[in-house]
């Protein structure tokens, strides 16, 4: 049996001769075009343009002040000039050397008013205990309930030594525990000071004494 042709394989040969006659149509189509095409007369001439050069001298720069204000003048006082002259009479001042002159009276030198009762904070000579601070360590002791809750620390006891080494208005300044309080106020208390001086008088002072106590 022969074998039948395919169409499309007919149709596929042709396909140059049909680019070809497509690109020779579209070439007379542009050339046609632009022949028929309408010739444009009124074209517009651009005029020069006449521009004017201006030349421009270099100057150098210069530094501007201003000028201060002028001072006003100082007005000249006017001096009236007369003739007239007066005689002046000069008192007399000569000194007579034989005569005796008397000494003025002295002042009497004011007298330092000291108060007895002053208490004084800093003095040339302060007190101290007789026999030392030992004349009051030996009078502290433990108490009991303080041993046992281990306390330790210090005391500050403020006093007043007065002019004859007594010491008067002690208290505790910073406590520790009310029984140790207790303990360095009464050792305080019962030393006997040697009085503070100042210009060489006793005189009475206020002072503070620390009190450390530690366990063994």
């Amino acid at each position: 049996m022969p074998q039948l042709k395919d169409s499309r394989a007919d149709l596929r040969g042709k396909y140059p001769t049909y680019i070809k006659i497509s690109v020779v149509l579209s070439l007379l189509f542009v050339i046609i075009a632009f022949k028929l095409a309408p010739e444009n007369s009124e074209c517009e001439v651009i005029k020069p343009i006449d521009i004017g050069i201006t030349v421009i001298d270099y100057v150098d720069p210069t530094n501007q002040y201003n000028k201060p204000p002028d001072l006003p003048k100082p007005l000249i006082p006017q001096i009236a000039v007369t003739n007239d002259i007066q005689d002046i009479e000069f008192a007399d001042v000569s000194i007579d050397y034989n005569k005796q002159f008397t000494t003025p009276p002295e002042r009497e030198k004011e007298k330092i008013i000291e108060d007895e009762n002053q208490i004084f904070v800093a003095v040339e000579e302060p007190p101290e205990p007789v026999g030392g601070m030992a004349s009051i360590i030996n009078k502290l002791y433990y108490p009991e309930l303080a041993r046992r809750t281990g306390i330790e620390g210090r005391v500050i006891v403020v006093l007043i030594v007065n002019k004859e080494g007594n010491v008067i208005n002690a208290s505790v300044l910073q406590s520790l525990f009310p029984s140790l309080d207790e303990v360095a106020l009464n050792a305080v208390k019962e030393t006997k000071f040697i009085p503070g001086k100042q210009r060489g008088k006793p005189v009475n002072v206020e002072m503070k004494i620390p009190i450390q106590f530690r366990l063994k």
